[in-house]
């Protein structure tokens, strides 16, 4: 071998040989075949005139220049030291070999040097600044886990493989590279190679990581990495990302001057959350970015964001065979043109444009999206946007964007910087999500700007949420425009000015807004209408709407009106300003003003309040109607456990609804349809001289809540004869009576047409307004009295309850009225109202009626003699479950009611002892 290599430089001397070559001192060491660094026969040595092999020596770092020619294979297994090395060959190192700082270069790399070995090094000395090159050939594999990455300079073309890592990345991994190749296909875990203020000068190449993934880096809490790439980064498998770090508050940053070409595996913004508060912001300055066959993901979805920052046109494009997983974030430079390709057609994550972006076909912006819009004027994308994707606007100062008319689901309008007034041109839009105001600078926002003879129709399907800013419906002044804007949400504005419509238009167009769902709240913000007689809002919801007034507010006009069907609760809201107030037929309109309607209502412009309406009175204080209530209304509605006085007669066409508290009559009148609700501490009190009228009172028991200013005393009225209007009130009523107790309550009755009804009337009690001769003695006290003549009144059984509050007492054929007591005012051979002719014969328990029953029903029975009486209540099992009778009484016809409302279904027994006399019947609950 050695004979022909001498041959080959004879022949070619001159021609081709090397620099090196040609150069060759006395001493200088080249290989000579394949072999061991140790053994002398891989070498041969310069004599001064011929090249001898074997080498008298393996070379030593005192000799000259040591030379691994190309096509030779060297391999270092022992422990050594060398200086002046080239190696154009290939060096494989198992063992260390340093190098040392002497005469010339130090190591110069134009071939490849392989590590293979856990044990290889090749390292630098400690002693002078020795110095390893690779040059533009030069290549470094590193073939072991773990281990150390020479320390060196990489010059341009030179390549750094790692292609044997498993489970430890290589030491001194942290250097200025130029081309970089991660090919691990054992790789069992996540590794990095902590790049910091490092520059990758041409191509990082990713072909495999196994089943973990290759990280540029992983700074530590509250520390940052800066990384730059020359060249492109190319990705055909494999798991690639700048960090996998859980690090709070990290900054990384990467700037790439190529381009990024992945066609396989997971290429990633961010695989680390960076503890929820880091960035990572990937600065893309070469022309193009491109994605198939692969996947892409975000773990830090707030704060990670590749940013295409060239001053001229960048083309992004993602196929649709790629998976993009917890979005895709981007940010496009001011002086950026972005094409997106055609492929993917869904974008993820947070879009942010400060340039151009410019689809090549439709996109859309997913659930989960958000479009900033962070520059003045400039064009919005045309796009589909998906329930829950969101169109932010941030940057506009002088001039709206455009292409602003589209059907956004989000849309939040953000601009400090704003010195005008514009708007969206919204007509025929649908805006699917919530409208966001935080700020418009000093100019104002509006939906729409129609001109003059047309119309803007604008729906809003979620909420309006306004902090700060000026936002309107428009602020035009042509005239005859039609603006109508439909929302299904709610309104919450806590600051800034939020008005129905900031311009006149013409003084003859009209603006108006109805609220078809939600409620409107507002505090510590200002609502005015430059268009008094056409712009208002409409609560127009099938059901119940709030209207919360809070604190700080100026309201300069808040016009409003309260649609058919819709119930409007102002609670304790004050509406202020000159705005009109207007309540529709068929409308609820509700306060919890002290003083109604007239304290809720204090706008000076026009209120008109329908008689065809229903108002309610709902507060937590008394509370007075107030002298706006029109005299005739629909139906009122009483809410109040303090009570609602009222101010002036009132005539209801529909029902009065007792829901909770009384409603004080004083010297005023109420009329209604019917009475709906009451109990003892919900009812009309009629103690002064107003009554209570109800109107249509027949064969159906009509029950009437009323009492007295402490007392619930209420009234059921069953007419037999002609459907008429009765008027009732009871008032204490204390003069004794004669011949035993009595309720220390008058009921005053009146029906309208005279002698036209034969009623059955129950009247209702509270043990507090028995006398104590009513008390001791119940049974035998109750007698209906008509006080003009003290005449009894009715016929037959007197029907009894004394077992739960409050009692009750009912008798029929009643058909003079007038003032009614009850109690014993004359003393009878019965006691209980009955002529001597008609006291019972003998014992007698009648089956109940009716039966089977729910909830009430009637047990009656015969006292032939004075007897002390027990009736009780047993269930199925034999177990007493009402005592409804126990008390003493005098002969005669008794009756008393049994209210199961408690109860469950079923069949229960009713026993009677009389004396010596006992009788035991079945009733059936049925509910």
């Amino acid at each position: 071998m050695k004979c022909s290599r001498l041959f080959a430089l004879v022949v070619v001397i001159g021609l081709i040989l090397t620099p090196a070559l040609l150069a060759q001192s006395t001493g200088d060491f080249r290989s000579f075949q394949n072999g061991n660094w140790n053994d002398v026969n891989s070498w041969e040595r310069y004599n001064g005139s011929i090249w001898v092999n074997p080498a008298p020596t393996i070379p030593a770092s005192t000799d000259s220049v040591i030379t691994i020619l190309s096509g030779d294979t060297i391999i270092v297994t022992a422990p050594d030291s060398i200086d002046q090395l080239e190696v154009q060959g290939v060096l494989r190192v198992r063992d260390t070999l340093i190098i040392r700082d002497g005469t010339g270069n130090d190591a110069v790399v134009s071939g490849t040097v392989i590590m293979d070995s856990t044990a290889g090094r090749l390292s630098l000395s400690s002693i002078g600044t020795p110095l390893i090159v690779f040059s533009s050939t030069g290549v470094y594999r590193h073939a072991a886990n773990g281990g150390s990455i020479p320390v060196a300079t990489w010059e341009t073309g030179s390549t750094c493989e790692i292609i044997g890592v498993t489970g430890s990345a290589p030491a001194n991994g942290n250097q200025d590279f130029y081309n970089i190749t991660w090919n691990c296909t054992g790789q069992t875990a996540n590794l990095n190679l902590g790049w910091n203020g490092n520059t990758i000068g041409g191509t990082i190449t990713v072909l495999s990581t196994g089943s973990g993934r290759w990280q540029m880096c992983a700074p530590t809490t509250g520390n940052s990495a800066t990384v730059t790439i020359n060249g492109d980064v190319v990705q055909s498998a494999g798991n690639f990302t700048t960090n996998g770090t859980s690090n709070g508050t990290t900054t990384i940053t990467i700037h790439q001057y190529g381009n990024v070409n992945v066609t396989g595996g997971n290429f990633s913004i961010s695989r680390g959350s960076q503890g929820g508060t880091g960035t990572t912001t990937w600065y893309l300055h070469g022309a193009s970015f491109a994605m198939s066959s692969a996947t892409t993901q975000n773990s830090n979805a707030a704060g990670a964001r590749f940013f295409f920052a060239l001053a001229d046109t960048q083309t992004m494009s993602i196929a649709s065979s790629v998976t993009v997983q917890s979005g895709f974030n981007f940010t496009v430079d001011t002086s950026t043109t972005l094409i997106v390709e055609a492929g993917i057609d869904t974008l993820t994550g947070t879009v942010e444009n400060r340039g151009v972006i410019s689809p090549v076909g439709a996109i859309t912006f997913s659930s989960a999206a958000k479009y900033i819009h962070a520059r003045n004027a400039g064009t919005i994308p045309t796009a589909t946007w998906a329930a829950g994707s969101t169109c932010e606007i941030t940057g506009v100062t002088t001039t709206a964007p455009a292409g602003g008319n589209q059907n956004f689901h989000h849309v939040v309008w953000n601009c400090p910087g704003q010195t005008g007034s514009y708007n969206m041109g919204w007509n025929g839009n649908t805006i699917g999500g919530n409208i966001t105001v935080s700020s418009t600078g000093s100019g104002r926002w509006q939906m729409c700007a129609p001109t003059t003879g047309n119309s803007a129709t604008v729906t809003i399907n979620g909420n309006i949420v306004q902090s700060a800013g000026n936002f309107t419906t428009n602020g035009t002044s042509n005239g005859t425009t039609t603006i109508v804007i439909n929302h299904g949400g709610s309104i919450n504005v806590t600051g800034g000015n939020f008005s129905i419509s900031r311009g006149s238009q013409g003084g003859t167009g009209t603006t108006t807004w109805y609220i078809n769902n939600g409620n409107f709240t507002m505090s510590n913000a200002t609502t005015q209408n430059s268009n008094a007689a056409g712009a208002k809002f409409v609560f127009a919801k099938a059901g119940t709407q709030k209207l919360t007034l809070g604190a700080g507010n100026t309201l300069t006009a808040l016009p409003i009106e309260v649609a058919a069907g819709s119930i409007l609760e102002l609670d304790s809201s004050i509406v202020r300003g000159s705005g009109n107030f207007t309540v529709d037929s068929g409308a609820v309109l509700g306060t919890g003003s002290v003083y109604g309607l007239d304290s809720a209502l204090v706008t000076t412009g026009t209120k008109t309040l329908s008689t065809l309406a229903t108002y309610s009175f709902n507060g937590t204080a008394a509370q007075v109607t107030g002298s706006l209530l029109p005299s005739t209304v629909k139906s009122l509605l009483v809410k109040n456990s303090a009570g609602v006085t009222l101010t002036n007669d009132v005539a209801l066409s529909g029902p009065l609804y007792l829901l909770t508290g009384k409603l004080v009559l004083g010297a005023k009148n109420i009329s209604a349809l019917s009475v709906s609700g009451g109990s003892t501490t919900t009812y009309v009190a009629t103690d002064g001289t107003g009554a209570l009228t109800v109107n249509g009172i027949g064969s159906a028991q009509t029950f009437l809540a009323i009492g007295t200013a402490t007392s619930y005393a209420p009234i059921w009225i069953t007419n037999h004869g002609t459907v008429d209007t009765f008027t009732v009130s009871v008032a204490p009523d204390a003069v004794a009576a004669p011949a035993g107790g009595r309720v220390n309550l008058k009921w005053n009755l009146a029906e309208k047409l005279a002698g036209g009804s034969s009623s059955m009337l129950k009247f209702g009690w509270m043990s507090s307004d028995e006398s104590a001769a009513m008390v001791s003695d119940r049974p035998n006290s109750i007698n209906f009295f008509r006080m003009t003549d003290t005449t009894e009144i009715g016929k037959g059984y007197y029907t009894t309850q004394f077992l739960t509050e409050p009692h009750t007492a009912a008798r029929d054929s009643i058909d003079s009225f007038g003032p009614i007591a009850l109690g014993r005012f004359k003393g009878t051979a019965t006691g209980i109202g009955q002529d001597a002719s008609l006291i019972p014969d003998e014992f007698l328990l009648q089956q109940n009626f009716p039966n089977p029953f729910n909830p009430s029903t009637t047990i009656r029975y015969d006292i032939p003699q004075a007897s002390h009486v027990s009736i009780r209540i047993y269930d199925a099992l034999g177990r007493m479950v009402s005592d409804l009778v126990d008390s003493d009484h005098q002969p005669g016809f008794h009756s008393v009611e049994w209210n199961a409302d408690k109860f469950t279904s079923g069949v229960y027994y009713y026993r009677i002892v009389a004396g010596e006399f006992v009788s035991v019947k079945k009733l059936l609950l049925v509910k």
